[in-house]
């Protein structure tokens, strides 16, 4: 549980806080011109899967080699990390920001819990699809690398 609040304490340190009241700045902000956006091609998509192809070579040993040398620390972290990415916690933050614009009556709260739960609904099913599709082995289930089981 300390390492949750530790985690907790770090995120909400990145997160700009704006004054009731606050008089926006008088300089303008400095704009950048933009860049036309990178069009994507057919050997973009050939390198990234070459590129896994090849990571792929070394998944069981850098897959050992992080198993042997794991400690406590980063057991306890692994944890902490896991409940803030999976189960309720999404869930709460989603519906909790959800509900605080309804109750508040702010629209824009309001749209940013639908964004949040949205978000959350799509990639669970997108995630879950994936794992469905492709039906790789589990590393706990010490199939290997290679073993997939489609659908």
């Amino acid at each position: 549980m300390r390492y949750g609040r530790h985690f907790l304490c770090a995120i909400l340190s990145l997160v700009p806080l704006q004054a009731v009241g606050q008089i926006p700045d008088s300089v303008p902000i400095a704009t950048t011109p933009t860049r036309p956006p990178v069009q994507l091609k057919v050997w973009h998509v050939g390198a990234a899967a070459g590129g896994i192809a090849l990571l792929s070579l070394a998944d069981h040993a850098v897959q050992r080699f992080v198993v042997d040398h794991r400690t406590q620390t980063e057991q306890d972290v692994a944890v902490q990390w896991q409940k803030w990415g999976e189960g309720t916690i999404p869930i709460v933050v989603s519906l909790g920001t959800l509900g605080a614009g309804l109750v508040l009556r702010k629209p824009e709260v309001t749209r940013t819990g639908g964004r949040l739960a949205t978000s959350l609904v799509i990639a669970t099913v997108v995630g879950r699809g994936m794992k469905k599709l492709i039906g790789r082995a589990r590393p706990s289930e010490g199939a290997g690398q290679y073993a997939f089981d489609p659908l």
